[in-house]
């Protein structure tokens, strides 16, 4: 057995068995996605990492558990013995695994079942003609279990609130900037990036793809944000327009302070550091995170803001519920209902009150809601 101290959690693709890279490349560039022959050809980039860093964590608990394993060809590795030792892994992991605190003993049910789910796809795409049944089955079990679909905890905070409150931000930035200009440009992305981003919820990357030479465009009196095809989960292009109370803002943070970030660098990327360099999904995800706990005391991430759209649609406009699939970018209704739509048991009249008070309260502070 390898001292798992020395083998990563997940193995990175170069460091897989060559086995099993020739088998992920056939399986990304052939099959039929018309036909149940265990291609994945037709799986977005996204599915591809996400199931290739399962793969590999598979791959890393062979290596620890079962070295010998990695001798044979990836079908013949995929066991009931070796699939129960994977789980009883992840049900109760030793301490060896554990160098950072923030790991958790015992991984999510969720955790577990999507884990298996990927060794079942992954497998079958190598190996389709064997009969795969059986861990197709076991996945399908482990997703039933208790807390695997577990639906997460409702998010307090409603779509108008954060758009009110970045707005107000926004103008408190003007109004009274830092102590110097770099920190007021780093203010005002911030804001305005939280602004912009409940106005039009999609999925980091691709906010992170935005860019001042194509894709962000001004038509009229109001902005234009283009995604392309490949920066989409489902592989479609969108345009999504801003509403007018950002156009001031945007134009500002375009003519005022993202040259102050840029600082004679060159880049088109919208979103900017204060060194002048493109913000990488991980940046703004960190951005993101710290302002709203700082003002919220909840971390917000990227992905919440799609939730609180959903959500916030269902309880305070459910006769345009119909509109959440084509903002979040999702093929049917079921998918965003079962992942983002938390506003069952929020009666009408409840909504009526809560909505009218919170504009009572925006006219007698002297702001137009």
């Amino acid at each position: 057995m390898t001292n798992s101290s020395q083998v990563r959690l997940g193995l990175p693709f170069p460091s897989w068995p060559t086995s099993d890279r020739a088998a992920w490349e056939a399986a990304v560039t052939g099959g039929d996605p018309l036909y149940d022959d265990g291609g994945v050809s037709h799986w977005s980039a996204a599915s591809c990492r996400v199931h290739a860093q399962g793969y590999g964590e598979w791959l890393s608990y062979l290596t620890r558990n079962w070295p010998e394993d990695l001798c044979l060809a990836p079908e013949h590795r995929v066991t009931r013995e070796r699939i129960r030792g994977y789980l009883d892994e992840m049900a109760d992991r030793p301490e060896s695994l554990l160098p950072d605190r923030r790991r958790k003993r015992t991984l999510a049910p969720a955790t577990q079942a999507g884990r298996i789910l990927t060794v079942y796809l992954v497998i079958r795409a190598f190996a389709p003609d064997r009969d795969w049944k059986w861990l197709g089955g076991l996945a399908r079990r482990l997703q039933r279990r208790p807390g695997a679909k577990q639906m997460k905890p409702y998010i307090p905070v409603a779509a108008q609130d954060l758009f009110r409150w970045a707005l107000r931000r926004l103008e408190e930035v003007e109004e009274s900037p830092a102590d110097t200009p770099a920190k007021a440009a780093v203010d005002f992305r911030n804001f305005l990036a939280i602004a912009v981003l409940i106005a039009c919820p999609v999925r980091r990357r691709a906010f992170c793809s935005l860019d001042v030479r194509e894709r962000v465009q001004k038509l009229g009196d109001r902005y234009l944000l283009h995604f392309r095809a490949e920066d989409m989960k489902d592989g479609k292009a969108r345009r999504y327009p801003l509403q007018r109370r950002l156009t001031g803002p945007v134009e500002t943070y375009l003519t005022v302070h993202r040259p102050i970030l840029l600082g004679g660098s060159s880049t088109d990327a919208l979103w900017v550091t204060v060194e002048g360099r493109p913000m990488s999904a991980h940046s703004m995800y960190g951005m993101i995170t710290r302002t709203t706990e700082q003002e919220f005391g909840t971390r917000l991430t990227v992905h919440d803001f799609r939730r609180i759209a959903a959500t916030s649609i269902a309880e305070y406009d459910p006769e345009h519920a119909g509109i959440i699939r084509d903002i979040l970018g999702h093929s049917t209704m079921e998918m965003a209902d079962r992942y983002y739509n938390q506003a069952q048991g929020i009666t009408a009249v409840e909504r009526f009150q809560e909505e009218t008070e919170r504009r009572v309260r925006g006219v007698l502070g002297g702001r137009r809601l």
